[in-house]
């Protein structure tokens, strides 16, 4: 099974990619700028592992596990803060 070994995100692009020479920078591969080893959280533990990693870590991004391996038959998606908080906020607002 292919493992998870990292993630590329905004702010990878933002902050690494554009520190890149120039002459370079479209002959990198992904690996030069992704976040490597990726946080994720479990999809039966999304608000207390989120929470935990946002503000312990920092991290925005995490891709959802079924379970605890990191192996890429485990994503069964990607989340971000933002998109965590909007989703708590619709359910909280229509209890």
């Amino acid at each position: 099974q292919s493992e998870v070994v990292g993630i590329l995100t905004e702010r990878d692009v933002v902050r690494k990619f554009t520190l890149l020479d120039v002459e370079d920078k479209l002959e990198r591969k992904v690996g030069t700028i992704m976040t490597r080893p990726v946080s994720a959280v479990l999809r039966d533990k999304l608000d207390e592992e989120i929470q935990a990693l946002f503000i312990n870590k920092g991290i925005r991004h995490f891709p959802v596990l079924s379970s605890e391996s990191m192996v890429l038959s485990n994503v069964v998606g990607f989340l971000s803060v933002p998109d965590f908080l909007r989703q708590k906020m619709t359910f909280e607002k229509n209890l």
